[in-house]
C-alpha cells in the first residue's frame, strides 16, 4: 500500500502580542475522539504523535501534522481527519483540559513514566532554566512589538491612500471563480484558521508546499508597498467565500495574526497567498503547480514616501531578526531542560503505552467509532 500524504500546519506562532494560538481550530467541532497529552518537556509527546501518524500513513490514512512554533521539528498535534481523531499537546503555552472527559477527550499522562526523585535532584536547575526560557521569549516578544510599530507606520501612511486598482482586479478574479459554481447555502461551513508560516527559533518557517496541491490554482500577490492592501483584500475575499457557503481555509499572518496571509477555497480549487515582506519568494518554489504571480503596484506614493516605507521595512526586518535570536536562546535552554526529563524517563514502559494507544485507535477506526 502506498504511504498516504501528511499535510503540515502551524496552529500557533510567536507574534508581537506574545504566543498567538488558533489551537481551537486544530480539531474544531468535528473530532469524535481527542487525546490530550500531559507531561513535561522532552517526555516524548511529539515522538508519540509521530509514531501514531506514521503508522496510519503506512496504512493509507492521510494525516495532519501540526508543528510547534518554538521548534519547527516538534509536533504539537496530530489529526487523522477521515477518522475524526486528534492528538494534542495540552501543556503550556497551549493548555488544554478535557471539557467532556471520557465522552470526547482522554488524557495521556506521560508524567507517569518519569522518576520523580531524578527530577527533584535537579530542581533548582529546572526552575532556573524555565525562568530563563520565559525571559528569552518575553524579550523576543518585546522586539517583535517594536517591529510592529514600524509596521503600523507603514499601515497608517498607506491608509491615507486609495487602494491600488490592482486590488479590485484581485476581487474580480475571485468573483469569476464564484460565478463558475452554483450558489450554495450561505455560512454553511465555519472557516478554519491556522498559520502557514510561523516566527520560530529557526527564523520564519513555512509549510505552504505541504498545504497546496497541484489541482489548485495558486495566486501569489506581490507588491512591497501594498502588503496592507493585500491583507485587507484577502480578508474580504474570505468573507465573500464564507457568505456564499464555501469552506475556507484561512492562513493568518504571524506578524499580524488577526489578518490573513493566505487562503484556500478547496471547492473552487483556488489559493491566494501574500508574497510581500517579510516573506520570500522561495516559499513559492512549487514546480509543476498552477502558479500565477499577481503584481500590485502602488503608484500613489511619492518617492519620499516610498523611501519612508522602505526604511520602516528595514527596521522591521532588523527587529524581527533580533527577536529570532532570543527565541533561539530560548530553544537552546529548552533543549538543556529537556535533557533532565529525558534522563528521568522510563521509555520502555512508555513504548508499551504508545503501542497500547495505537492499537486502541486502530480498533476504534476499524469499528467505525471515529468515522
Amino acid at each position: 500500500m502506498e504511504k498516504a500524504t501528511a499535510q503540515k500546519y502551524f496552529p500557533g506562532s510567536n507574534s508581537p502580542f506574545g504566543f498567538y494560538s488558533y489551537y481551537d481550530h486544530i480539531a474544531g467541532n468535528r473530532a469524535l475522539r481527542l487525546f490530550i497529552f500531559k507531561g513535561g518537556p522532552g517526555v516524548g509527546k511529539s515522538s508519540f504523535m509521530r509514531y501514531i501518524g506514521e503508522n496510519f500513513r503506512n496504512e493509507g490514512w492521510e494525516v495532519e501534522y501540526h508543528y510547534c512554533s518554538s521548534d519547527h521539528n516538534s509536533l504539537d498535534a496530530l489529526v487523522i481527519p477521515s477518522a475524526r481523531i486528534t492528538f494534542m499537546d495540552g501543556t503550556p503555552p497551549h493548555n488544554r483540559d478535557p471539557v467532556y472527559p471520557g465522552a470526547l477527550e482522554e488524557i495521556i499522562n506521560l508524567g507517569e513514566y518519569w522518576d520523580e526523585h531524578e527530577l527533584i535532584k535537579y530542581r533548582d536547575n529546572i526552575i532556573n532554566l524555565s525562568r530563563d526560557i520565559k525571559n528569552c521569549f518575553d524579550l523576543g516578544y518585546r522586539l517583535l512589538f517594536e517591529a510592529y510599530g514600524s509596521y503600523m507606520q507603514i499601515k497608517e501612511l498607506l491608509e491615507t491612500k486609495k487602494p491600488p486598482r490592482d486590488c479590485f482586479y484581485l476581487t474580480k478574479l475571485v468573483e469569476g471563480y464564484f460565478n463558475k459554481k452554483s450558489f450554495v447555502i450561505p455560512y454553511k461551513y465555519e472557516p478554519r484558521s491556522l498559520f502557514a508560516s510561523a516566527i520560530t527559533p529557526q527564523g520564519i518557517s513555512h509549510v505552504i508546499d505541504s498545504i497546496v496541491h497541484p489541482s489548485l490554482n495558486v495566486y501569489v500577490i506581490k507588491g512591497r508597498e501594498c502588503g496592507i492592501f493585500v491583507k485587507s483584500g484577502l480578508n474580504k475575499i474570505a468573507q465573500m467565500a464564507w457568505e456564499r457557503g464555501y469552506f475556507v481555509e484561512k492562513y493568518h499572518c504571524p506578524f499580524d495574526p488577526e489578518h490573513l496571509d493566505g487562503l484556500i477555497v478547496p471547492d473552487l480549487q483556488i489559493a491566494l497567498f501574500n508574497g510581500t515582506s517579510p516573506y520570500h519568494d522561495e516559499r513559492f518554489d512549487l514546480p509543476g503547480y498552477n502558479l500565477f504571480e499577481v503584481e500590485i503596484n502602488n503608484n500613489s506614493c511619492t518617492p519620499r514616501e516610498k523611501n519612508y516605507i522602505n526604511d520602516a521595512y528595514r527596521r522591521m526586518d532588523l527587529l524581527i531578526n533580533q527577536a529570532v535570536e532570543h527565541f533561539k536562546m530560548a530553544k537552546n535552554n529548552h533543549d538543556t531542560l529537556e535533557e533532565y526529563y529525558v534522563n528521568a524517563m522510563d521509555y520502555r514502559r512508555l513504548e508499551f503505552k504508545r503501542e497500547e494507544i495505537y492499537q486502541k485507535v486502530k480498533n476504534m477506526v476499524n469499528a467505525g467509532v471515529g468515522l
